[in-house]
């Protein structure tokens, strides 16, 4: 009796067990064939602020369920199957009528950024979710950016970037001419950090610097900075003798660096001021932030131009000056015959003397003074070009030697015939 009892609960138990076990794939096969299913995933999206986006639900088998699009992070219903529920018009749903959903965001801002949610009325509710991170382009805060600095030679210097996006950017500092920034005795192409600090500025830190903020979400930004360094004017010229003929034009040049800019002018002879007219420029060329080339030509020189020049230069912080004296030299036909003559001269030492049988011009070739060496000088009364007395004694001892040498051979030619003549006659 008792084991008939035990069959039949142990017979109960196997129907029960079967029947659960048949329910559950019954309802599993009514899924495939009629529930619906999503049949692909929603991606994670990273995108720049102010551009658009889209995200697509697809699902099988809908009918005669509806969809809806879900702000997770802001708790906030966006749409119900094809209606637009948020009133923000950057919104909007477009779908094909039966499986794929797309929502539309047009002008992303960093507020869209979180957790999106596609989800089926069914009962129960399924759903899946993309995540939609938003990155923004770098923006320089010019409010809290230095501006441009204007600072005495040898002090110190502190400039300061500050710029917002996201991720956060990296700031890096260059000058805009390409060149090396000084920092001390280092020479540095760029400087990483929001911060520049420059110690004893010189007045070659002079020009303007880039603070360029990025972080790889185009455009990078930049803001122009520039450094004037202030400093006392520095002059001075290349020659402070210059010579020039007669009829000829001639520039005087002299140099200067100074800031702030200088207030440049010439004077003759230390009382009258030189302007512009019909026979002189004055000019004034800048060649850099705080060089200048101060520039005086003289057209058609004569005698009254001959003199000293003075070019000055003054600013705030102080004045200097330099001289150039201007004089006459031979002119260009004068110049012309000497170097003609020299040039003649110098080919018949190559060759020695005429009928030299033993060749000996060439032992004094460069015991003669070259006339391109007799400098002339100008005579001051008069403003008329003379030689000097040493070249005077120089020309003087040329033609000894010359006159010297060509007795010697002349005797030496001489005294050799009479051997000569004995050897060839015996």
């Amino acid at each position: 009796m008792k084991l008939r009892k035990h069959s039949y609960r142990w017979f109960i138990h196997l129907l029960v067990w079967t029947g659960l076990a048949l329910g559950k794939q019954i309802r599993a096969d009514t899924g495939r064939r009629g529930e619906p299913r999503f049949a692909e995933p929603i991606p994670n999206v990273t995108i720049a602020e102010g551009r658009s986006l889209t995200l697509a639900c697809v699902v099988e088998n809908l009918e005669p369920y509806k969809v809806s699009w879900i702000h997770i992070n802001r708790h906030m219903l966006l749409s119900l199957h094809d209606a637009v529920i948020t009133r923000n018009p950057r919104f909007r749903i477009t779908h094909n009528g039966h499986s794929t959903w797309v929502l539309h965001i047009d002008n992303v801002q960093k507020e869209d950024q979180g957790q999106y949610m596609c989800q089926i009325n069914t009962n129960p509710m399924i759903s899946q979710s993309g995540h939609v991170t938003i990155v923004v382009p770098p923006k320089i805060d010019d409010n809290t950016t230095s501006s441009d600095r204007e600072v005495k030679e040898g002090s110190h210097v502190a400039l300061q970037c500050r710029a917002s996006g996201i991720p956060t950017p990296n700031i890096t500092w260059r000058r805009e001419d390409n060149q090396q920034i000084m920092l001390g005795k280092k020479k540095v192409m760029k400087v990483v950090g929001d911060k520049l600090n420059i110690r004893h500025i010189k007045r070659t830190h002079m020009g303007a610097y880039l603070c360029i903020a990025s972080n790889q979400v185009q455009p990078s930004v930049s803001k122009r900075i520039l450094i004037h360094v202030k400093f006392p004017p520095m002059i001075w010229t290349n020659e402070e003798v210059l010579g020039t003929s007669l009829g000829t034009s001639v520039t005087l040049e002299c140099h200067l660096e100074s800031y702030p800019p200088s207030v440049t002018y010439w004077m003759r002879d230390g009382d009258t001021l030189v302007i512009s007219d019909s026979k002189r420029d004055v000019m004034t060329v800048e060649i850099g932030l705080y060089k200048v080339e101060m520039r005086l030509r003289i057209r058609n020189v004569d005698h009254e131009d001959f003199g000293s020049y003075s070019c000055h230069a003054k600013n705030s912080l102080g004045e200097v000056e330099a001289s150039i004296n201007l004089h006459g030299i031979p002119s260009s036909q004068v110049s012309s015959t000497v170097k003609s003559e020299v040039h003649h001269r110098q080919n018949k030492q190559e060759g020695g003397l005429p009928n030299d049988p033993l060749g000996i011009g060439n032992t004094y070739t460069n015991q003669f003074p070259s006339s391109e060496n007799n400098l002339m000088e100008p005579e001051k009364d008069s403003g008329l070009t003379v030689p000097s007395g040493s070249s005077c004694v120089k020309a003087l001892s040329g033609l000894c030697w010359r006159v010297t040498l060509s007795l010697l051979t002349y005797v030496l030619y001489t005294s050799m015939s009479p051997r000569l003549s004995c050897s060839l006659n015996p």
